[in-house]
C-alpha cells in the first residue's frame, strides 16, 4: 500500500510540471507504475488541464514540428515550459492552430497548406505557379522586354525595389550565419553560464540578440553569447 503523503507528493510534482520519468526516478519505481498510481488515485496524469506538444498536434491535426514552427513565428506561445524545454499548452491553443492552418491556403488551388509546406500545397501547384519558366523562348523574351521597359519608364521605383531586395537578401544571409553557428552563454544574464543556445536574430542597431533556450525566445545583449569554435 502506497502512503497517502507519498501519493500527494507525486501529485504535486506532476502538477508542477515534473515528467512521469522524473517522478519515477525520484521514488525508485517504473514510469508505468507512477502513471498507474496517479491515474488510480487522482483520475488522470494530465498537468492542470494543459496539453503536451504531442497532444496539441494530434488534436489540431498537424505535426509536432509544425507546432514548434508556429511557436517560433509567434503565432502561439506555451502556457508553461518544464524540464528540458518541454512545452505545455492551454486547450485554447488547439483552435488557434486550426484557424491558422485553415487561413493559410495554397496560392494556386486555395486548399489548406500541409504542415510541411509554406506556399503551395503540392508539387503540381508549384509547377503551375512557375509555368512562366516553362514558356517558349519567344514568350519569355517578350516578358523580359516588358520588364526592361517598365524599369526604364520608372527608374526611381525600380531602384527602391532593388534596394528592398538587397536588404532582404542581406538579412537572410545574416540570419543563416548566426543560426548555423553554436553559441554559449559566457557572461552573467538571464540564462545560466555555460548553456548552449541558438541565435535566432541579431539587431546591429541595438546590439541585442534573440536566442532560443528551453523552447522560448529570450532577448539578450549580444556580448553575453560567445561563438563555439570547433
Amino acid at each position: 500500500m502506497v502512503a497517502q503523503t507519498r501519493l500527494d507528493t507525486m501529485h504535486r510534482m506532476r502538477q508542477s510540471g515534473t515528467s512521469l520519468q522524473q517522478i519515477a526516478s525520484h521514488f525508485g519505481i517504473s514510469r508505468q507504475r507512477a502513471s498507474q498510481l496517479l491515474a488510480k488515485h487522482y483520475g488522470s496524469t494530465r498537468i492542470q488541464d494543459l496539453l503536451t506538444a504531442t497532444e496539441l498536434a494530434r488534436l489540431a491535426g498537424c505535426t509536432q514540428s509544425y507546432i514548434g514552427k508556429l511557436q517560433r513565428r509567434g503565432v502561439i506561445q506555451p502556457a508553461k515550459v518544464v524540464g528540458r524545454g518541454r512545452t505545455l499548452w492551454k486547450p485554447e491553443a488547439t483552435s488557434t492552430v486550426i484557424v491558422y492552418v485553415d487561413s493559410h491556403r495554397c496560392r494556386v488551388c486555395d486548399r489548406p497548406l500541409p504542415s510541411n509546406r509554406q506556399v503551395y500545397c503540392s508539387q503540381a501547384c508549384y509547377i503551375e505557379a512557375c509555368k512562366y519558366k516553362n514558356r517558349p523562348e519567344q514568350a519569355r523574351r517578350r516578358q523580359t522586354e516588358s520588364v526592361a521597359k517598365w524599369i526604364a519608364d520608372h527608374p526611381e521605383q525600380a531602384r527602391q525595389i532593388e534596394q528592398r531586395k538587397q536588404r532582404k537578401y542581406q538579412a537572410k544571409k545574416s540570419a543563416e550565419r548566426y543560426q548555423n553557428t553554436e553559441y554559449i552563454i559566457w557572461r552573467k544574464c538571464l540564462i545560466p553560464l555555460g548553456t548552449m543556445v541558438r541565435v535566432v536574430s541579431y539587431n546591429k542597431a541595438t546590439g541585442r540578440t534573440k536566442v532560443e533556450w528551453g523552447g522560448q525566445v529570450v532577448e539578450l545583449p549580444f556580448g553575453c553569447v560567445k561563438r563555439v569554435v570547433n
